[in-house]
């Protein structure tokens, strides 16, 4: 092997020599200028394997042969074990030792026994070093020891290493070693002076010993010099005996990376990626980051692939990151197994071809000792998934466990509500509150507060938890995160212009990915005036990243479609959010294209055939489409279930379960429900619709209760009131008239016509046991000063039913001339008849006769038809108005061909008549 000649600066080897050994004691580093040589040879070095690599060779050999390679590299790998596990390596590495003699000639009794006294320190096993007297052994040829066992053995008489600690010896040792040119007496006694303590007998400057020391370093050009290369390299960057100088560590970093030390590559990468006190080059960082990459190192691969997976420094490109997450991932390296996962987890909803190979190294990530917790979760939910809700149960539960085991936030809420499905279970419900609970206070999960809510309201056995329900639905709402929700109504109204709180809030709930969120927000660009194309095209790409908006989106514009074409256009936005995958939108397609009037035949066969795949899957809303497209019916629920009861076996969801009520029984049937209950959504519309199911198969007790724990879920709205009362009457009957009451008389408080209208069905109506003429009275009143113009007709109707007293108990209190005139004169028709039949009823005078015929004809004129009936009798009759009969036909031919069946009957008879006559 040839010598490296190497540059060095102010203080050279031969400078150093002619002038003389000179003294010097100083307390700092030394300033030195010592660069790399320049060589175009590359790929001298053998760069090490990865641990995994390493690890893997050595647990196959059997303790024969040694493995056929260069000695040096051989004894290279004996120390890396060594370092890694020296207690589980130790018998290999002995053994080894036994047999080097047979690879290398050079290898000698010393080198066996320094090998050996240095792994019985590393494996801890002083009291057997001590007694095997390795180390007086080895002082027996001290004076004829070669340089570097001279250093060795000093060393260890100086640290009392197998031997009692002899300082003066040691020192010796190592003076006569560092005299002979070894590099690492020299840098010892070098940083002895440096230390302000120098060895006696020791002149030879710091400065000169260091340069000495570092030329030995580097040597001859052989497999091993780039682990030399890293000594010179590490006193630039520690700054211990040299002054710190990252650039000059950096170019013998370089020189061994050239050399072929993937190592030194990644140490080059890391000087650029950090750039602290040096100038950093993004060329140089790639060349040597690919460098250390292809070196196999698994770190290196790592950070590549992410710069190709952003498309930060290099060009962006999916197969590269792949290939080196794959490649950083071998040998189940753990760190790569974690990248490679998140990376196949982020891009498989679009490259569903990476399904497979996800889950088989979320497997490999739940083999290894340190497993991290949310590899089990991802499984679980995989098994969830693909075996079925119900089928995957008690797979998916184990996989938790572990998950939790290892303090996984998702697993906690995850499995708390697995354990939900054993609600009768005491031990079973409250361990998975605990769970949802720690989600909640130790991870900071606010879904599981509503969780939790619903859980204590809605799936404990028998009854309500009240108190705890109420606590975890304040912690809810104090949170601030709960969704925002607007009719299409208050979206018209665009409430947000004003309140820039709200937009706030709408603007960070899109930025959670929350599907209707997002489409709200979205929706309220479109209807901005200010915002720029730039902004659209921003939300319009983030939302492409989230499941469902398309068809969260599709909803809110047909709610919204004020014409055909912009009804069409929302179906074809549904329609494509089907085509993406997505089960909701069509079911919610379906449902749509059913609720047309008239739905004509291939509209029913396009309904059926989104709804066919979709209830397969255990989909209840599904079924319950299906069942409606039937025609409804037992019998044609019955097909129904029968056709999907596997599937709502497996994987049933609330709607599904409840479907199949009717047609399970026993344990089956309870175990159904508690099944339903477990995943239900814990709202007012659910437990009705549980309340209806147990009715309708006689379970009356069970209705009754559900119906109980409904009414804690009316947020006081008018309509859910208005139907829970219906549910007390058409599931409970008479028995529960006082509750249903209550409820009615809650709704009309909260502004509910229809529930004052119910109300009276029990204190209006004379056949009422309930009737009550001063109730009736309050009841009159006050739906007639609330009542819109459409409905005061009905109203108005009741009153004119009831006796004079209650009549004019009523006129006294309520103007209902004045609640009609002031609607006409806005120009409501409507009202301009009704204020004509008030005032021609009421009417005293000509003078009152003709204002009603003025008003009827204003409504006629606006094209109101009862209108136009009604004053083509005026005519007839002469009612205020002189007879003709000329004026009467006018307005009955313009009535009928407004489309009113009367009118056209009256002008058949009129024809008729007039047949007869001629």
């Amino acid at each position: 092997m040839s010598s490296l000649a190497f540059k060095t600066g102010r203080v050279t080897l031969v400078s150093a020599l002619i002038a003389g050994l000179a003294t010097g004691v100083t307390a700092d580093p030394i300033k030195l200028e010592f660069m790399p040589p320049e060589l175009d040879v590359e790929n001298i070095c053998s760069p090490r394997e990865p641990d995994g690599a390493l690890l893997e060779k050595w647990s196959g050999w059997t303790g024969g042969d040694l493995p056929e390679t260069n000695p040096s590299l051989l004894k290279r790998d004996l120390q890396r074990l060594e370092q890694i596990d020296p207690v589980a390596w130790y018998d290999t590495i002995e053994t080894a030792i036994s047999l080097f003699p047979n690879i290398d000639e050079k290898y000698t009794e010393n080198h066996a026994l320094v090998d050996r006294i240095d792994l019985m320190v590393a494996a801890g096993r002083d009291d057997k070093l001590m007694t095997r007297r390795l180390v007086p052994q080895l002082m027996l040829n001290a004076e004829t020891l070669s340089p570097r066992f001279q250093n060795i053995l000093g060393n260890y008489l100086i640290e009392g290493v197998g031997i009692e600690p002899d300082e003066r010896r040691g020192l010796q040792l190592i003076k006569a070693s560092a005299y002979a040119g070894n590099a690492d007496a020299l840098l010892h006694l070098a940083k002895l002076d440096i230390e302000g303590a120098p060895a006696t007998g020791w002149d030879i400057p710091p400065d000169l010993a260091i340069t000495m020391a570092l030329g030995a370093l580097v040597g001859e050009l052989n497999p091993t010099i780039c682990d030399r290369i890293w000594r010179i390299a590490r006193e630039f960057h520690n700054g211990d005996l040299v002054v710190r100088d990252v650039s000059t560590a950096e170019a013998w970093f370089r020189f061994a990376a050239d050399l072929g030390d993937a190592n030194a590559a990644w140490e080059v990468t890391e000087y650029h990626m950090e750039s602290e006190g040096f100038a950093k080059d993004n060329d140089i960082l790639i060349e040597y980051l690919t460098k250390a990459a292809d070196g196999g190192l698994p770190y290196a691969k790592l950070e590549l692939g992410s710069l190709y997976e952003e498309g930060a420094l290099v060009e962006k490109n999916f197969d590269e990151s792949l290939r080196l997450y794959r490649e950083a991932a071998a040998f189940d390296n753990r760190s790569g197994l974690l990248r490679l996962a998140r990376f196949l987890e982020e891009n498989v909803g679009t490259r569903p071809e990476l399904e497979e190979e996800r889950l088989e190294v979320l497997t490999k990530l739940i083999n290894l000792p340190d497993a991290p917790g949310w590899a089990f979760t991802r499984l679980a939910n995989n098994v969830l998934k693909t075996k079925g809700r119900w089928a995957g149960d008690t797979e998916a539960r184990a996989l938790l466990e572990k998950a939790v085991a290892r303090d996984d936030p998702d697993a906690f809420e995850r499995l708390g509500l697995l354990l939900m499905r054993d609600r009768r279970d005491a031990d079973a419900f409250n361990r998975g509150i605990d769970l949802m609970v720690r989600a909640v206070s130790h991870h900071g999960s606010i879904n599981s507060m509503d969780k939790l809510r619903g859980a204590h309201m809605c799936v404990a056995n028998k009854e309500p938890m009240l108190e705890q329900a109420n606590y975890w639905l304040h912690m809810d709402q104090s949170s601030g995160t709960a969704t925002l929700e607007f009719t299409a109504e208050q979206m018209q109204a665009q409430p947000w212009q004003d309140d820039p709180i709200m937009l706030a809030t709408m603007q960070s709930q899109a930025l959670y990915g929350r599907p209707k969120s997002l489409a709200n927000y979205m929706a309220m660009l479109d209807s901005s005036e200010t915002a720029s194309p730039e902004e659209r095209q921003f939300w319009s790409e983030y939302a492409g990243a989230y499941d469902r908006v398309l068809k969260a989106r599709a909803s809110i514009a047909y709610e919204l479609a004020a014409t055909d074409k912009d009804r069409q256009s929302a179906l074809n936005l549904m329609r494509r959010a089907v085509q993406e995958g997505d089960p909701d939108a069509a079911v919610a397609l379906a449902e749509i294209l059913l609720e047309l009037e008239q739905s004509p035949e291939h509209v029913r066969v396009e309904a059926s055939d989104l709804l066919l795949p979709i209830a397969a899957t255990g989909d209840g809303d599904a079924m319950n489409l299906l069942l409606l497209l039937a025609g409804g019916g037992v019998e044609a629920q019955q097909s129904i279930y029968t056709q999907f009861a596997e599937a709502i076996e497996v994987r049933g969801d609330f709607e599904a379960l409840l479907f199949s009520l009717p047609f399970v029984d026993g344990q089956k049937r309870i175990d159904y429900l508690d099944r339903a209950i477990s995943v239900m959504i814990c709202d007012f519309k659910s437990t009705m619709r549980v309340a209806a199911v147990l009715n309708s198969i006689g379970e009356g007790e069970a209705s009754r209760r559900w119906l109980d724990t409904a009414s804690h879920l009316t947020e006081g709205v008018p309509w859910t009131l208005v139907k829970l009362g219906d549910g007390y009457v058409n599931m409970v009957g008479d028995a529960a008239t006082p509750k249903a009451i209550e409820r009615y008389s809650q709704a009309l408080e909260a502004g509910s016509e229809v529930g004052g209208l119910r109300l009276w069905s029990f204190f209006g109506d004379p056949k009422s046991e309930l009737y009550s003429e001063e109730k009736t009275v309050e009841l009159l009143t006050t739906l007639i000063k609330m009542a819109d113009i459409e409905s005061l007709s009905s109203v108005l109707g009741k009153m004119r039913g009831s006796s004079d007293e209650i009549q004019a108990a009523v006129g006294a209190r309520v103007d209902v001339r004045e609640k009609y005139l002031v609607a006409a004169e806005a120009g409501d028709p409507r009202a301009m008849r009704g204020y004509a039949q008030l005032t021609r009823d009421g009417a005293t005078s000509a003078d009152e006769l003709s204002e009603s015929v003025a008003w009827m004809t204003k409504a006629a004129e606006h094209d109101d038809i009862p209108a136009m009936v009604e004053l083509s009798q005026i005519y007839a009759f002469g009612l205020g108005v002189e007879p003709s009969p000329e004026d009467a036909i006018a307005w009955l031919e313009k009535a009928a061909a407004a489309g009113s069946e009367p009118a056209a009957g009256y002008l058949d008879l009129l024809k008729l008549q007039r047949n007869l006559t001629q």
